[in-house]
């Protein structure tokens, strides 16, 4: 199979496992009982073996039903085509041991073979030879050989279609393989594989700095072929770029950001997207490489990691289409600030809107420690740290995690597991995130309550992408500009104590109907579809609030003016900073305000009727409902270093109590519809109502 047939294998009807079933709702299915993913990262060929047995009975009692480990590459094979996978050379080698060890404490298994794993080893698993082969290194704009950012990952990169990669991925997981076969499900512990880890180059996936490699940039190469295949016809081309290419073969990608118009805009729209669909065919190259191997009886994973703009060019639905079941790994600044803890509920919201389970392939557990460095401020954390990190992710929506890392090793400090084998005061915040989704009556059931909507328009981030290393200006606008309007009302909206649901109309355009009011941050610059999905939202019923303007072409430049159109000569009403217009049986509301203030925001949500079930008089405290057929599940997060007493007062609760979920004796009384809460410094205290 060529490289570009690989290019192409990614498809959303590609086969990802012949056990779909697996997935139920925000759990696992296994052998007739749900289980949930909660797994904690025990790497055991950098263990001592003799601690192997103890540690496993540690990730029992912690209650954790799964393990997860990486192999790397590097160390199970020291020369190309020779592998060690059962410890001939080295104990600590020895994978079905450890399989077996697993089996025998009834714990499944999460592997991750690469080829890259990062995991602060050497190369991120690459073997030594493998990156030292010059053909097939990533190449930046300038076509010098890209290298990792730091020690230990300061080596060259593999471009991830050149034949001589593919060739050598292809040995090394067919070895692999063939030891594990037989541990798969349903016969053995194995239910989830890895497909490589947070896809990006070794942190290097912007927008000039990869991959320029001649398999991928060369006259008839990979972009060539890729842009054949999007325009289908060298005169299509032609007019979207207004040049005038012979054919295919002469279009490579660009190498230096000129845009002055719009029209211009649309060549490196092309080479973001290439990014991603690269990206997504990279994993799901990896996947059909296991499928041919027999390994087809599991599910398959992948992880994205942080970028500076949302999504891309790790685009999160394209990657789990690749692969089945994707996730983000949560890893803000610790201790974390109301910064950070934007960040974490974006992600969270966003997992939510786009993947099939929201849930953390590695969240984090302790920190990265390199030899000769000194530790970081933040290694050696009060487990209350973390735990404030989980229950923030639980009380937006989170329903699964790996702990990384669970168990110590080299290059990691403040582990919940030490080397020994011992717990350590860690594992306090661990053991409390699983009682909590223990003691709540059908916690992985739970919907999280959310009657806001924010609009994320892929396009935007892509534009903001382009941009990421220098200001840039089309038509006199910047080219981010978008983008940051998005990024700034999601967090005012945070600081108002609203929890926005965010909507990708490229995934499930459907989602828009659940929310009563959506905030739409848009510029000049929309496709027609996306506009006619807004429209029909207004015109059944949603009140739709669009700022700073509205747009008036695509992004290739072509006319784009549904929404402008559709509110022409229509009867308007002013109110206050807004202009209103009657559509259907809803409501369009323009602003011309790139920021909204709080006053804004309040009077926009009483204009849609968005009625909030708690108020909180300190706006640092905030809080979350969750619901199912079993009750209500609230959660107050103090995002603030002190602690806090502050009035609340709820909607629809006016008298009773509700139980503190960690101290039952502590239940929260409510009078009249009010109560009072005082809550630890960076902390989260949950609630549980019953009906009635």
């Amino acid at each position: 199979m060529t490289a570009f047939d690989f290019l192409k294998a990614f498809s959303v009807d590609s086969p990802i496992s012949k056990r779909p079933e697996m997935i139920s709702g925000n759990t696992l299915f296994l052998h007739g009982k749900n289980v949930p993913l909660l797994s904690g990262e025990v790497q055991f060929f950098r263990m001592d073996p003799e601690t192997w047995e103890l540690c496993l009975r540690q990730v029992k009692n912690i209650g954790l039903p799964i393990v997860s480990t990486y192999l790397s590459w590097r160390r199970f094979s020291k020369s190309p085509g020779q592998f060690d996978l059962t410890g001939l050379t080295d104990t600590r080698l020895n994978v079905p041991k450890f399989l077996d060890l697993c089996k025998k404490m009834d714990l499944y298994v999460t592997m991750k073979p690469g080829p890259w794993i990062c995991g602060e080893e050497v190369n991120g698993g690459y073997p030594d030879w493998l990156v030292e082969q010059p053909d097939l290194q990533v190449l930046d704009v300038n076509d010098q050989p890209v290298s990792g950012y730091r020690y230990p990952f300061d080596s060259p990169i593999p471009s991830y279609f050149h034949p001589s990669y593919q060739f050598n991925v292809s040995e090394w997981l067919k070895a692999v393989d063939e030891v594990i076969k037989p541990y798969c499900y349903p016969n053995g512990p194995i239910i989830l594989i890895q497909l490589d880890n947070e896809p990006c180059y070794t942190f290097h996936d912007r927008m000039f700095e990869s991959d320029y490699n001649p398999t991928i940039a060369e006259k008839g190469g990979l972009y060539s072929r890729w842009m054949k295949e999007k325009y289908r016809s060298i005169e299509r081309l032609n007019h979207c770029y207004g040049l005038q290419f012979r054919e295919f073969a002469e279009v490579t990608p660009p190498r230096k950001l000129n845009i002055k118009m719009d029209k211009q805009l649309v060549q490196y729209m092309d080479w973001v997207e290439f990014k991603e669909d690269l990206l997504a065919s990279h994993v799901a190259s990896i996947r059909n490489y296991h499928l041919q191997n027999g390994v087809d009886e599991v599910l398959f994973t992948i992880n994205f990691n942080q970028h500076p703009q949302l999504a891309t060019p790790n685009n999160w639905h394209s990657l789990e289409r690749s692969s089945g079941l994707g996730g983000f790994d949560y890893y803000p600044e610790m201790p974390m600030n109301i910064n950070g803890f934007v960040d974490v509920v974006q992600a969270v919201n966003y997992s939510r809107a786009v993947n099939r389970v929201a849930w953390s392939p590695e969240i984090m557990c302790g920190i990265w420690s390199f030899d000769g460095d000194e530790h970081r401020p933040d290694s050696y954390l009060d487990s209350k740290e973390y735990e404030y990190l989980y229950l923030t992710c639980l009380a937006y929506g989170l329903k699964g995690m790996n702990f990384y890392m669970l168990a110590d090793r080299d290059n990691w400090v403040n582990s919940p597991i030490d080397s020994q084998g011992l717990l350590t005061k860690t594992a306090n915040a661990v053991i409390s995130t699983i009682q909590i989704m223990q003691k709540v009556p059908s916690f992985y059931d739970l919907n999280v309550d959310q009657s806001v909507g924010v609009l994320f328009y892929h396009t935007y981030a892509r534009m903001a992408f382009i941009s990421n290393e220098m200001d840039v200006k089309v038509d006199g606008n910047p080219l981010d500009q978008a983008y940051e309007v998005f990024d700034d009302l999601f967090a005012r909206l945070i600081e108002a104590n609203i929890n926005p649901g965010l909507i990708d109309p490229d995934v499930h355009p459907e989602d828009i109907q659940r929310f009563q009011l959506v905030f739409a941050p848009m510029n000049h610059l929309m496709d027609l579809r996306t506009q006619q999905i807004l429209l029909e939202y207004v015109v059944e019923g949603g009140t739709l609030v669009c700022f700073p303007e509205l747009p008036e072409n695509d992004w290739d430049g072509s006319k784009s003016e549904l929404l402008k159109n559709s509110i022409m000569n229509k009867e308007k009403q002013v109110i206050g900073g807004w202009i209103s217009t009657q559509l259907g049986k809803g409501q369009l509301i323009e602003i011309n305000h790139k920021e909204l203030t709080y006053e804004m925001l309040r009077e926009l949500l009483n204009a849609g009727n968005v009625k909030s079930t708690v108020t909180i008089k300190d706006t640092r405290v905030k809080s979350t409902l969750q619901t199912n057929e079993k009750g209500r599940l609230f959660f107050f997060i103090n995002t603030a270093n002190e602690e806090i007493l502050t009035d609340l007062e709820f909607s629809d609760i006016q008298f009773g109590a509700i139980k503190d979920v960690f101290l039952p004796e502590e239940n929260l009384q409510i009078k009249q519809n009010r109560s009072s809460i005082r809550i630890k410094g960076r902390s989260v205290k949950a609630y549980w109502k019953e009906p009635g």
